[in-house]
């Protein structure tokens, strides 16, 4: 099984198309952020909107949440920062009438989780793999349902920031903190890695993981 992962997208949508041809993978993950970008337009966000409506639609294609997704997708009663947000740009995001059921916040293969920023098993008490996803399973039924809940804080798997950052419960990879360049740390045996840097990607396959740029 070869996947590719693709981080934070932000409204660069213009060479995803081209890197999946190129890369010929079995299956496809996005880690989130799909919208908001510095100095974005409303027509950046449609041409986003026009690419997302699509790729959901399409075949081995995981669409992970990040936290600039969840305004434009969810109408969440809870506390949430609104970094980049508009009246103008959700207005067109809600226009497409994108199916919420399609997106997750996790994802698991090959001994690898990803989420968009990381999930601290040890700050949420979660002893295993299928206890971290089925976490996420229920935070994303709390979105849905305009709740509260713990991943969805400022330490949860959309927000925490790799500064503070310890490897934990199993490898990761993961988006959200942009950087010059991909980061790794490992920590009694397990690697995580925060993939946040331009126009890069990493490649799953049977367990190891490399790294190649869009093009």
């Amino acid at each position: 099984m070869r996947t590719l992962i693709i981080p934070d997208i932000h409204n660069h949508v213009e060479a995803i198309e081209s890197t999946i041809a190129k890369v010929k993978p079995n299956r496809t993950v996005f880690l989130g952020d799909y919208f908001d970008s510095f100095f974005d337009t409303v027509e950046m966000t449609d041409q986003t909107c026009k690419w997302l409506r699509s790729s959901l639609d399409k075949p081995n294609r995981i669409h992970l949440l990040g936290n600039h997704d969840i305004p434009y997708l969810f109408d969440f009663d809870g506390t949430w920062r609104k970094n980049g947000w508009s009246e103008e740009k959700n207005a067109i995001v809600r226009s497409y009438n994108m199916p919420i059921d399609k997106f997750k916040m996790s994802y698991f293969e090959d001994g690898w989780l990803m989420t968009h920023a990381g999930i601290d098993a040890e700050l949420f008490k979660i002893e295993s793999v299928d206890g971290a996803k089925d976490s996420c399973v229920e935070a994303l039924a709390a979105l849905n349902a305009g709740r509260e809940h713990p991943l969805l804080s400022d330490l949860g798997c959309l927000w925490i920031r790799w500064n503070r950052w310890e490897p934990t419960l199993c490898n990761q990879i993961f988006g959200h903190t942009a950087g010059d360049q991909i980061r790794e740390r490992r920590k009694n045996g397990l690697t995580s890695i925060c993939l946040d840097a331009p126009a890069r990607y990493a490649i799953l396959e049977a367990g190891k993981i490399t790294y190649g740029y869009q093009k």
